[in-house]
């Protein structure tokens, strides 16, 4: 890489957690009953690609598991740029963004936005039920079918070619400044509202409902003890 030089981390990077398993009705927000990605098993979104990569060291990752996760994250375009620099998961976490424009020739700035936050979605989290742990961890077809879902299609064409994944959409809800929502071709003010506001709805749900789950197990055990 040249003055770009990617250097190895050598400590491996644990796992993404699966997606959290269903939870009964009892513990659901009413808001989340509303959201089919919400208490139900979302393992069933995942297709057998992106379940076995993240529920796997990403440390470990191949060459050819790093192509399969850009290409889950809308970033497909750029796998064979990956493969020409042998970026295997453990080199991933060292690819800068002078590296990105001018080794992987990756010009969008949403593109590159959009790598560095999948990027940070994969280090580990201090706590693993958090949603924002859960949402950051989508895949881009994840999204789209929950755009769909709530009745946000309209941006759906803009989220995939600006390659908005989970952890790009909680980066999108995070920005107040509307340049990244410019940047990811959503300019209808009234639909960056609201996806704004039911994406940060959508963390608060998730967690509710794992927090919910977690409790309840914990319930369950006190009883157990008890008897």
């Amino acid at each position: 890489y040249g003055d770009d030089s990617l250097s190895i981390n050598s400590h491996a990077v644990p796992g993404m957690m699966s997606p959290a398993s269903s939870v009964s009705d009892e513990y659901v927000p009413i808001s989340a009953r509303r959201n089919p990605f919400v208490g139900t098993n979302t393992s069933d979104l995942h297709d057998t690609v992106w379940l076995r990569l993240t529920s796997s060291d990403v440390g470990e990752w191949s060459v050819r598991d790093v192509g399969r996760w850009l290409e889950q994250l809308g970033l497909g375009e750029y796998v064979e740029a990956f493969g020409e620099s042998s970026v295997d998961g453990e080199m991933l976490f060292d690819v800068s963004e002078q590296a990105l424009r001018r080794t992987i020739g990756m010009r969008s700035a949403v593109h590159r936005g959009s790598f560095l936050a999948a990027v940070r979605a994969l280090r580990p989290c201090a706590d693993s039920i958090d949603g924002d742990s859960t949402v950051g961890r989508w895949s881009l077809d994840q999204v789209l079918q929950w755009l769909h879902a709530i009745e946000l299609g309209a941006v759906a064409a803009a989220c995939r070619a600006s390659a908005v994944h989970g952890a790009m959409l909680l980066t999108l809800a995070r920005s107040d400044d509307g340049k990244l929502a410019d940047q990811a071709g959503i300019g209808n003010l009234v639909l960056r509202l609201k996806l704004r506001t039911r994406t940060r709805q959508l963390v608060l749900d998730v967690a509710g409902v794992a927090g919910a789950a977690d409790a309840h197990a914990v319930a369950i055990a006190a009883t157990d003890a008890h008897h």
